[in-house]
């Protein structure tokens, strides 16, 4: 429910952006701050109205960070996942950060500004539309192979970037890389619950998210490539953005198996 609101506001807010001017003025920054403000009292004052209800469980003193890092980095089915997610938070970061300079600078497509504006909100519809049936068909399947597919889908999404000479194969590539975020953003969480030691949890959770390493690294390696290509070689810009991006593939494969392999193991072991 959060995801599909979340994506709601995606749907209105670059057309809205573009109404106010986005692209001549602050203004509209001035105007999505003041929201955030008044989204951040609304939710001060519902705990205030509605406490948290049930007395809190008692809890075990906190891990460190280096024995967090110790036990997830043991495990031999969480460490390809994170190393793999990593490569897959990578190739997601490309769509707001390389993908939003290339068509802007491109000179085959005008007024990239309003264009990616479109695709956002076309993201956000296709996530609105899709996200239902692809999780519901998602949940009957092993909780990897969603990520696996995701990953393959974001990945070609890039070569659809980088091929694009007309606006309807670019929003082809939006409709081909919402499919793979969806895959992999609406599972993750049931993947890491799964794998999780019960007692580990939390840490795992949190663990996980330095997945978002992969965010940091998309803008650096996309300019890399923006810089030394130029904005209208889409292929040398892209293709090496999809091949950084399946590098996670064979990770999650990994992964996949070896859970395969635990949980066969613990089906096997007689109950005490």
């Amino acid at each position: 429910m959060r995801y599909f609101a979340v994506n709601l506001g995606v749907v209105f807010g670059p057309l809205i952006g573009l109404m106010l001017g986005s692209s001549r003025s602050t203004f509209p920054f001035v105007v999505a701050g003041a929201v955030y403000v008044l989204y951040g009292l609304v939710i001060f004052m519902q705990f205030k109205v509605h406490p948290v209800h049930g007395a809190a469980p008692q809890r075990t003193a906190s891990p460190r960070m280096r024995e967090a890092l110790q036990t997830t980095s043991r495990d031999k089915v969480f460490l390809p996942i994170l190393l793999g997610t990593i490569f897959c938070v990578l190739g997601y970061g490309h769509f707001s950060s390389t993908l939003a300079q290339y068509v802007a600078l491109n000179p085959h497509f005008e007024n990239g500004s309003r264009l990616f504006s479109y695709m956002l909100t076309l993201n956000a519809v296709t996530v609105l539309v899709m996200q239902y049936p692809l999780v519901k068909t998602a949940s009957k399947l092993p909780p990897v192979v969603p990520l696996i597919a995701g990953n393959f889908c974001v990945a070609g999404s890039l070569l659809i970037f980088g091929a694009a000479n007309q606006i309807g194969m670019l929003m082809l590539g939006v409709v081909v890389f919402t499919i793979g975020e969806v895959l992999m953003f609406t599972m993750m969480d049931v993947l890491i619950d799964r794998v999780a030691k019960p007692e580990w949890r939390g840490t795992y959770f949190g663990t996980i998210g330095f997945n978002n390493i992969g965010n940091v690294l998309a803008p650096i390696l996309g300019g890399f490539l923006l810089d030394g290509a130029g904005a209208g070689n889409g292929l040398m810009i892209f293709v090496p953005l999809a091949i950084t991006t399946a590098f996670g593939i064979p990770l999650l494969l990994i992964a996949h198996r070896r859970l395969s392999i635990r949980e066969t193991a613990i089906k096997q072991t007689p109950a005490a």
